[in-house]
Parts: structure tokens; C-alpha cells; sequence
């Protein structure tokens, strides 16, 4: 209801003479949609909500971004499917356009529908997908295309959406069919087919260009784990082919433990950015991340065991074993880090034992990183299968993100359930399991649990020491913004330990997963980039407090 500056969006109210009285025998919808006019000095005045959202743009004229009632919210993103739309008709050839949401084994894809004008001919859904990906983030690019000659109306001429047909296999983004070759590609091609819904999937086939996305990328791993334990999820965003996995796959002849530095980027040798894993043993944030930073240096991320015992059971242990990782790719400095939750721990000790060495650390950025004071109590070092269903249950809603709601139907489906194992198949057989576990067996959630307890127990006993370097300490807004009057909240605990002269503490979008998502990445990604350009003038300078 007020006036948005230019640049923001904003819901399109119609005011003046022309403005109609109302809905023919409608009082209801009358008052809903013509709401009186507090910017007009005529008495009575009334404006006509139109339902349509818009945005100025700098030389005056007005944007159209569809309809507020076209919202809808896919993996947690909120989307405009009028935006889309309105990207998709100015294509050249585009006639109509349409996009639905389809829904099927838990997961939601967008899909686009579309008609041709007279005499254009066919458009490819790659071409139309990458006109699309210019313009609007990856989380709004359909999956499918699908060609029309009309799209069905309801006896009223608005858009029949029940109507609209399933995408057919020629209606993703896919490259020219090659079928796949030898036993791992047909392995992967079968897997993806299952998991996107898609035909037939090629070997030089994109995963995301079929729809594929963060949670489908837990499901492919889980079902390809048997073949090769040592694959993780963030294997797939550097390899999203058939054939690329395939090689990666051949490449690492299934070890136990992949013991190496990833290069997510390319770039300048002077110095390197390393990405650290998190409480949980991911780095699912950390491919998005180097492609937002968009800066001239390598950057490369450190990841974790896939087994839990082979976890050291202390912080500078866990250092010490990624300082061998980083001197396998970089054998001397200057070194920068960044480290998400507990990664952002992990990266503190590994820049003071540098620092220890003499080796030269340029910036140490932690993500919504707490200091141990902040960290709740140790887990319990019982078997699984001796851990109470409510314990259990704590645990998965605590480690794995499952919201309160879901939990208290799980809780009331468990309560006759003697184990732990009994409770997860009454869990997912309600579809309660979050998604990343819904194709998951048992010993892998499991293990997800034991590793999420060893980092654990390992922060609760860290006690960092003052190390004399500025700490970029990057908070997520939506959970500090009631806390500020506590200064271990607001800080993260960091200011006892390393003194507030070497603390600098920013505010980023979000909470403390979706800071590392669209939209809230680009700005961490910005206050990011400014830091590290910062330290970098100030090094050249000769400033003394920018290096070891």
C-alpha cells in the first residue's frame, strides 16, 4: 500500500476519472478491489487494485513482471511465473507463453509453454532455456519447452493450466542424442532418467539442463554411491555431463576417501582462495560461491571424508590433514580462506597454523561461523540403535533442516516404533524425511549423522587462540535480527576470543542457509569481493596487518 522507489516491485493501482464503480453484484470482490485513494484530493476517490506488478525503470517507462497471483515457491525460492513469461515473449518467434509448475515424486519443475507466430520455425528448447538463463536467475529457468499450436482456454479465454499437456523427452534442453557408452555412463544416464522423469538420457546430456537441482543431486549420489563410495555431491556441479561423471568416476577407481583439492576456477597464481567444508562434510555452497565472487584467481575447495572414521577427532587435526591437501596444490603463500558454519572454524586454525609457520594469510573470511561458546551440547557417543526415538528425532530435525510441522506428525507415527530404523521407514513412507533422504538407506543416514557428531565434538573442544589477523565474520540478518542486544549473538562469540580490533563483522541477506543461495548469494558475493580487494591494496601498499 505505499509507494516503492524506482528499481523495486510493486503491485500496479489504477486511479483517475476512468476508474470503474465496481463488480456488477460482486460487494465483496467490489471491496477487495477498489480500495479508496488516499493520493487524490477528490472526495470518494478510489483506486482499482489490478493485480499486476511492475517496476520504474530509470528512464521512466514501466516494467510489467506478471501477476501477483502467479507466485509460486520452489525450493524455498519464491517465483514470479509472470516474469518468465514475459522474458519468454520477447524472443524473437514467440507468439503465446505460459509457464506451470509440475509436481511429481516430491519435486516441483517449472515448464514453459509456448506458441509460434505464422511462419517461424521450430525453436529449440536449448535456445529458448538459454535466452531465458540471460535474463533471470538459474532458480527461474524451466526445465521443459513445450511447442503448442494453441493453448487451451477456459470457456472465460484465460489460459486452461489443467489443461496443458507432460512434457514430452524433446521438450528439455538436451544436446543431440549420443547414446551412452560403456557400463558407468549407462549406469548414469539410467539414474538421472529416473530421477529427473526424463526418457532417455544421452552421454553428453547436462543434469541441470534436464531439470536436475541441488536436492536431485543428493538422490543421484546416493544411488551411484554403491558403485563409488568416494563420489559426492559437489562432484556433480564440476561434472554435470554424463560423460564428464563417467570420467570422474573412472578417475577416482572408488576409493575410500577423496584426498585431494577440488579446482573450482581457474585464475591468477599470485594467490588462491580455498572453500572449506562444513559441519556436515558439505560443500554444496561452494561452486555457486566461486562462480558469484567472479574474481581473477584460483580458488579451490577442501573436502571432507566420506567416512566418518577417518574424521581426526580434534580441529587441528582436521587442519593439519587440509594443510596437506592445500601444500599438494600450493606449496607456499599467500594463502585466503573462506569457510561456511563450522568450515569457517576449520579455517581459522588451519590460517594459524600458517601464521605459526611463517607463511603469509591474506584474508580469513568465516560465514555465519560460531565460536564454540554458541555450539549446543555434545551428542551422545551411543550407538544409534540405543538412541531413544526422541533423541533421534532431535537430531534429524536439528542436522537435516526438517520443519516443526512435519516433525510432529513423524513424533506421532513413532511413538510405538522400538528403533530408530523402525521410525525413519514409518518417516519416509509418510514422506517426512527431508528430501535429500528420501531415496537414501538407512547406513546413509546414518553416516550422515556420525559425521555431523564427529565435527561436533571435535568444535566443542576447540578453544581458538588470538592469532593477530583481521577476521571477516559474515552473519546471516534473519538470525541476529531479534539478538542484538546479546553480544555473543551478534558477534558469534568471536570478540572474547580474538578481540573486537581484529573482528569485522558484516550483515548479508538471509538466514543461515539461504545466505549462500539466489538472491542473497550476489550480496555476500559483493561484500566478499570488496574485502578481498581491500586486503589486496593494502598488502601492495606494504600494510603490515594484511600479512603473516
Amino acid at each position: 500500500g505505499e509507494p516503492v522507489p524506482a528499481g523495486v516491485s510493486g503491485e500496479l493501482y489504477v486511479g483517475g476519472a476512468q476508474v470503474a464503480r465496481g463488480y456488477l453484484n460482486r460487494d465483496e470482490l467490489t471491496a477487495e478491489r477498489f480500495v479508496a485513494d488516499r493520493f487524490s484530493e477528490e472526495p470518494g476517490a478510489r483506486m482499482y487494485r489490478t493485480g499486476d506488478l511492475g517496476r520504474w525503470l530509470s528512464d521512466g517507462t514501466i516494467e510489467y513482471q506478471g501477476r501477483n497471483d502467479g507466485q509460486v515457491k520452489i525450493r524455498g525460492f519464491r517465483i514470479e511465473l509472470g516474469e518468465i513469461e514475459a522474458r519468454l515473449l520477447i524472443y524473437p518467434g514467440v507468439r503465446e507463453a505460459v509457464v506451470a509448475v509440475r509436481e511429481g515424486e516430491g519435486t516441483k519443475r517449472l515448464v514453459a509453454y509456448y506458441t509460434c507466430t505464422a511462419g517461424t520455425g521450430s525453436i529449440e528448447a536449448m535456445s529458448l532455456r538459454e535466452h531465458v538463463q540471460a535474463g533471470l536467475p538459474e532458480y527461474m529457468v524451466p526445465a521443459a519447452y513445450v511447442v503448442m499450436e494453441r493453448l487451451p482456454l477456459t470457456p472465460n479465454g484465460k489460459v486452461d493450466r489443467r489443461a496443458l499437456p507432460e512434457p514430452s523427452a524433446q521438450s528439455y534442453a538436451a544436446r543431440k542424442y549420443e547414446p551412452p557408452q560403456g557400463e558407468v555412463e549407462e549406469a548414469i544416464a539410467r539414474v538421472w532418467g529416473e530421477v529427473l522423469k526424463v526418457e532417455s538420457v544421452g552421454r553428453n546430456d547436462n543434469f541441470f539442463q534436464l531439470g536436475g537441482h541441488s536436492l536431485l543431486v543428493v538422490r543421484v549420489i546416493n544411488r551411484l554411491r554403491p558403485r563409488c563410495p568416494a563420489i559426492t555431491p559437489m562432484d556433480l556441479f564440476r561434472h554435470q555431463t554424463v560423460v564428464a561423471f563417467a570420467a570422474l568416476i573412472e578417475r577416482l577407481r572408488c576409493a575410500s576417501d577423496v584426498a585431494h583439492a577440488v579446482a573450482l576456477r581457474a585464475g591468477s597464481d599470485d594467490a588462491a582462495l580455498f572453500m572449506i567444508h562444513d559441519g556436515a562434510g558439505d560443500l554444496m555452497y561452494a561452486p555457486a560461491l566461486a562462480d558469484a565472487l567472479d574474481l581473477d584467481m584460483a580458488i579451490y575447495a577442501l573436502p571432507s571424508p566420506n567416512d566418518p572414521r577417518e574424521i581426526p577427532g580434534d580441529i587441528p587435526s582436521i587442519a593439519a590433514r587440509l594443510l596437506r591437501m592445500i601444500g599438494a596444490v600450493r606449496p607456499a603463500g599467500p594463502y585466503r580462506f573462506v569457510g561456511h558454519c563450522f568450515g569457517g572454524v576449520i579455517a581459522y586454525e588451519i590460517a594459524r597454523q600458517l601464521l605459526e609457520a611463517g607463511e603469509s594469510v591474506l584474508f580469513l573470511g568465516l560465514l555465519d561461523s560460531a565460536h564454540r561458546s554458541m555450539v549446543s551440547k555434545a551428542p551422545s557417543s551411543r550407538s544409534l540403535d540405543r538412541i531413544d526415538v526422541k533423541g533421534v528425532l532431535r537430531q534429524i530435525e536439528d542436522h537435516f533442516g526438517v520443519h516443526s510441522t512435519q516433525m510432529r506428525e513423524a513424533r506421532q507415527l513413532a511413538a510405538s516404533a522400538g528403533t530408530w530404523r523402525e521410525m525413519l521407514e514409518r518417516a519416509r513412507q509418510r514422506d517426512l524425511l527431508p528430501p535429500r533422504y528420501r531415496d537414501a538407506d538407512f547406513a546413509e543416514i546414518e553416516r550422515d549423522i556420525a559425521v555431523r557428531n564427529a565435527y561436533l565434538s571435535a568444535w566443542l573442544q576447540y578453544r581458538p587462540e588470538p592469532i593477530g589477523l583481521p577476521v571477516h565474520l559474515y552473519i546471516a540478518s534473519e538470525e541476529t535480527r531479534h539478538s542484538e542486544e546479546n553480544h555473543h549473538v551478534s558477534d558469534l562469540g568471536w570478540s572474547d576470543a580474538v578481540g573486537l580490533r581484529h573482528l569485522a563483522i558484516d550483515r548479508v541477506g538471509g538466514d543461515h542457509f539461504s545466505m549462500l543461495q539466489p538472491p542473497h548469494l550476489h550480496g555476500l558475493a559483493r561484500e566478499l569481493r570488496d574485502a578481498l580487494a581491500g586486503r589486496d591494496r593494502r598488502a601492495a601498499a606494504g600494510d603490515p596487518s594484511s600479512r603473516a
